[in-house]
């Protein structure tokens, strides 16, 4: 199964990992461009953007993943799936809104967990179009989730 990765922190290094141990196919991996850092301004990729060049996997670093340029760049890597990790950090500043809208392939379906408790987060992806489909029983930091699905 084919695999688009999207992810930047060091906590999306581990399941970015996970996928590549379980035999997955990352086709590519979509992650923040490089910072500067220090007193040299020297250039530090992002830590899933170097676990992914040591896994010889391509890597793209969108300013904005909402261009053209870069639906375009990403519609050229298959993907059976596509699995983005967000921390906590960037929940509600417009990153899921961003991601979605740059799904435009036709009949996608995309799959997500959300925390039963974490209410914002499931209106927000009921007004997207998504729909409860199951719940997973202590799924998510051992949290009951419920499994939400679109079709674009």
């Amino acid at each position: 199964m084919k695999v688009v990765y999207m992810g930047t922190p060091d906590f999306a290094v581990g399941p970015l990992e996970a996928l590549i141990a379980a035999g997955y196919e990352v086709t590519a991996v979509v992650t923040q461009p490089d910072k500067a850092k220090g007193r040299s301004d020297k250039l530090i990729p992002s830590p899933v953007k170097a676990c992914a060049i040591e896994h010889n996997i391509p890597v793209l670093t969108p300013v904005k993943i909402k261009t053209p340029e870069a639906v375009t760049e990403l519609s050229q890597y298959e993907a059976d799936i596509v699995y983005i990790a967000t921390h906590p950090d960037y929940c509600r500043k417009g990153v899921a809104t961003g991601l979605l809208g740059a799904l435009t392939i036709p009949n996608l379906e995309i799959f997500l967990e959300v925390a039963t408790d974490n209410v914002a987060a499931i209106e927000f992806y009921k007004s997207q179009g998504f729909q409860t489909k199951a719940i997973r029983p202590k799924y998510l930091n051992e949290k009951d989730s419920y499994l939400m699905m679109k079709k674009i």
